[in-house]
């Protein structure tokens, strides 16, 4: 590389031209192959900008638009929001309109509070206000990764700051299919913690006629990878026919979960 930053990264404009021509279509949305944004090197490339453009805002933002197009950026984005939270808010919100699908992550993604293993970003953690008006612009995306972004940024903010995602979840639920299906599992760590505005919004307010009791776990051993076994008996004293529905969390993964229902 050459010594000089900005011919530095001019080199790296070559290699991604390069990269372009002979790989698949990068800009193209396909929400089964998150991999278009993991070029083999990528990470090489985001942390140079980290490490060697963070005196250069110009030429580093510049060039994280250009990176993330191959490679995601989040943890780059990061460490100049720390430097230069309002510049860099204002150029996220900017991303957020981008034709690209990989920038208008990068403009959640790279600003969500608690990113796991990213540096921490405090001043957001406090007042995530900035953050807003980009999940307004991308919490409807054509790209379901993009959505995930989002879901994800809300889940980050439900935890320092929960009455912001409720009102948020309230304002935008019945929008659409998607919007639902990111309040949602932006709300999964207040639908565990059992908030009771946020139950009541997904229909899953407690009942006082409702009960669970002798809960066992059966299995007495566990390693990792096998199943557990239990039984309860759920009580309904209610005198009425009722239409209530039990909700059964099943946790599928870090990023994805589903509720089986069944009627009452």
């Amino acid at each position: 590389m050459p010594t000089e930053y900005k011919e530095a990264v001019a080199k790296i404009f070559k290699l991604l031209d390069c990269v372009k021509v002979r790989l698949l279509d990068f800009s193209k949305i396909d929400d089964k192959n998150f991999n278009l944004l993991t070029l083999e090197y990528g990470v090489i490339l985001d942390h140079y900008v980290e490490r060697y453009g963070i005196e250069d805002y110009e030429t580093s933002v510049k060039a994280i638009e250009r990176i993330t197009q191959f490679t995601t950026c989040e943890f780059v984005t990061h460490a100049f929001i720390v430097k230069y939270q309002d510049e860099m808010m204002k150029q996220m919100l900017a991303w957020s309109k981008h034709p690209h699908w990989g920038v208008r992550r990068l403009a959640s993604e790279g600003c969500r509070p608690r990113l796991p293993w990213a540096m921490s970003l405090p001043k957001l953690k406090e007042n995530p206000a900035p953050i807003i008006p980009i999940m307004e612009n991308l919490k409807n995306d054509p790209s379901r990764f993009v959505r995930l972004s989002v879901a994800n940024n809300l889940n980050d903010i439900s935890k320092d700051n929960p009455q912001i995602v409720i009102a948020l979840a309230k304002k935008w639920k019945g929008q659409s299919e998607n919007i639902d299906w990111v309040i949602k599992h932006g709300c999964r760590t207040l639908l565990k913690q059992g908030n009771h505005e946020i139950l009541n919004l997904f229909g899953l307010s407690l009942n006082d006629n409702i009960s669970i009791g002798d809960f066992k776990i059966l299995t007495k051993r566990i390693k990792m990878g096998d199943s557990v076994e239990f039984c309860f008996n759920l009580n309904n004293y209610n005198t009425e026919k009722t239409d209530n529905k039990i909700g059964i969390r099943n946790l599928l993964s870090e990023n994805e979960w589903r509720d089986d229902e069944e009627s009452l």
